[in-house]
């Protein structure tokens, strides 16, 4: 058994409610760019902070982002910058069955992109990542099935992939990764990347399914 002097004991170094309403609470956390977190809480917000000072930045509160019957965010993760082009991009997913990228820049404080999933099926898992599917979603159990899909922020009109018949429960997950593999082939076994996507589901489960 380890002894107490080998854990490295963390300390808080500061506290914020990020202004939010009484009665409010926070739902989830993400980097968005080098100096900066975003959180998504219960009042419908989207909110980017410093992650030093843990005040909210400058045109950092994007308001009532998923309205609507049944609305209200579910979920945050940060655009690859390399596939965001420089900008400083953050994805949120919603019961309203849509995935909106908001950019840090933009001060009109509207989605720069909306892509809605089918029927509107409320989302509850969202990932982004580096490969040809930018960004990931994971439905709610509707209509006896729940779906991953995916989504090319180039156009993202249509989903590049989706997976329906996959799941039997809400999908509560989705990991979006690179694994290198050696081609076998060429006599200097050149690396190529496989993209996994790995989303899971109520009952303990998992469904490696290759991109």
């Amino acid at each position: 058994m380890a002894s107490p002097s080998q854990y490295r004991l963390l300390h808080g170094k500061g506290q914020s409610s990020l202004s939010l309403p009484a009665g409010s609470y926070i739902y989830s956390l993400c980097q968005s760019g080098i100096d900066a977190l975003a959180a998504i809480s219960s009042d419908n917000s989207l909110r980017r902070f410093d992650r030093e000072t843990l005040k909210v930045l400058p045109n950092g509160v994007f308001a009532n982002i998923h309205p609507g019957n049944g609305g209200g965010v579910t979920c945050v993760c940060e655009v690859d910058p390399v596939v965001a082009e420089g900008k400083s991009l953050v994805a949120t997913s919603g019961r309203d069955g849509t995935v909106k990228l908001w950019d840090a820049r933009d001060k009109r404080r509207d989605a720069v992109l909306t892509a809605t999933s089918a029927k509107a099926a409320p989302i509850t898992a969202l990932t982004c990542g580096p490969g040809p599917c930018t960004i990931v979603a994971g439905t709610e159990f509707v209509a006896s099935q729940s779906s991953v899909i995916c989504w090319d922020i180039r156009s993202p009109g249509q989903p590049c992939l989706q997976y329906v018949e996959s799941h039997n429960d809400d999908i509560t997950e989705v990991i979006n990764s690179i694994r290198f593999s050696h081609s076998f082939h060429t006599p200097n076994f050149f690396p190529f990347p496989f993209y996994m996507l790995v989303p899971g589901f109520c009952g303990w489960s998992a469904s490696p399914q290759g991109i």
